[in-house]
């Protein structure tokens, strides 16, 4: 398996501003591949730079050995699903997936196999108004896919969708990229969807390349503060205090070899499924404990011990 899609020292620069800094990534045939990061990262620029809507100030984007500078978007084998679907309210269903088509001078294609695909029959005569969130997202992907492109690009597709859809469609949409056995280019702010779809991720901070691996790899090694800060729920602790012989747990529980340091109780919150409890170290670090016991009470002020097992510590660069 080879790669389809390049991205060598990529860079966008407006006046006062660098959106994205030399990005440089390597995208094989086949990979559900994230765009990970906050808002203002870079990622959107670079879906756009890879589709042609922006022009890089450097770098080059190349898809399958050509490089695509001289290329304009519809010149371009990639496709793109956008945030908000992008679907024509005057046109029916199967004029939509249809509408990619008509550009693309001496292709003749059916779009019943990605309509079974996507399981869209009995909905072609309709309007996009006339169709759920979901039914909507899956018109856009197939009137991507009908194009056959090498990559697809899709820039959050699911943030439209409640939270209940949403984890549904994600699951669709990792299915469906198996299925048609294309990169998908996936850009997103949010982890979970980050983590539980992805061949890889690239974590994105400031325009910049943070950390690129598995999601495994991100989650349980990440090489930066940011990355473990933006990856999980990390309670960072400078070591005032610490007692590495402590074992007798006052906040949670774990067996030996675990280090604790005295704490602060802020707040004792009961969320059904656990009891929420963040304290203040003596160093004044905010921790946060999730505790599955609910008997034992925590009041405002109480002190406390915040114990870690040390085989969970994170040793990255300040």
């Amino acid at each position: 398996m080879g790669h389809v899609l390049e991205l060598r020292r990529l860079t966008k620069r407006y006046p006062g501003h660098a959106a994205l800094e030399a990005l440089t990534l390597e995208i094989e045939e086949g990979e559900f591949f994230s765009l990970l990061g906050p808002s203002g990262c870079g990622k959107t620029t670079t879906l756009r730079l890879i589709a042609g809507f922006e022009t890089p100030t450097e770098g080059e984007v190349i898809l399958r050995g050509e490089a695509l500078a001289a290329k304009a978007p519809h010149e371009r084998n990639v496709a793109t699903v956008f945030q908000n679907y992008a679907l024509f309210p005057h046109l029916t269903v199967r004029a939509n997936i249809e509408f990619g088509l008509r550009y693309r001078r001496g292709v003749e294609r059916s779009i019943e196999p990605v309509v079974e695909m996507l399981q869209l029959g009995g909905k072609l005569d309709r309007k996009p108004e006339q169709l759920s969130g979901g039914e909507k997202q899956r018109v856009a992907l197939a009137r991507a896919l009908v194009l056959r492109p090498d990559v697809l690009l899709l820039d959050e597709p699911l943030s439209a969708l409640d939270p209940n859809l949403r984890a549904q469609v994600r699951t669709e949409l990792r299915a469906l990229q198996r299925q048609v056995g294309i990169a998908f280019v996936f850009i997103t702010h949010d982890q979970e969807e980050a983590l539980s779809v992805s061949d890889r991720i690239a974590l994105l901070h400031g325009g910049r390349l943070e950390q690129l691996g598995t999601p495994r790899e991100l989650y349980l090694a990440p090489r930066t503060r940011f990355a473990a800060g933006f990856l999980g729920a990390v309670n960072w602790v400078q070591g005032v205090g610490v007692r590495p012989e402590c074992t007798r747990l006052s906040v949670d529980a774990v067996n030996g070899g675990a280090r604790c340091v005295a704490a602060t109780v802020v707040s004792s919150t009961f969320l059904g499924n656990c009891l929420h409890v963040e304290a203040v170290t003596v160093g004044g670090e905010r921790c946060v404990a999730e505790l599955a016991r609910h008997d034992t009470p925590y009041a405002e002020g109480q002190s406390v011990h915040v114990v870690w097992d040390a085989r969970d510590e994170l040793n990255v660069p300040g």
